[in-house]
C-alpha cells in the first residue's frame, strides 16, 4: 500500500517533476549568466588596475 501512495514520488514523467526539472535547468542557465557576470567584472578590476598604475606612473613623471 505504502508503494503505491508514493509511486509518484519516482515517476520523472509526472507534472511536478517535469516543472523541478524546468526550474533547475533555469536555475543552471541563470548560474552560467552569473559566472559571465563575474568574469567580466574581473576583467574591469583588472583594466582599473592598469589605469591605476599608468595614472601613478605619469603622475611620478610629471613631478620629477
Amino acid at each position: 500500500m505504502l508503494s503505491d501512495s508514493t509511486a509518484f514520488l519516482y515517476d520523472d514523467d509526472a507534472p511536478w517533476a517535469i516543472r523541478v526539472a524546468e526550474v533547475k535547468r533555469g536555475v543552471d542557465r541563470v548560474d552560467a549568466k552569473v559566472d559571465e557576470v563575474k568574469t567580466q567584472v574581473d576583467e574591469v578590476k583588472t583594466q582599473v588596475d592598469e589605469v591605476k598604475t599608468q595614472m601613478k606612473s605619469l603622475d611620478e613623471r610629471l613631478t620629477t
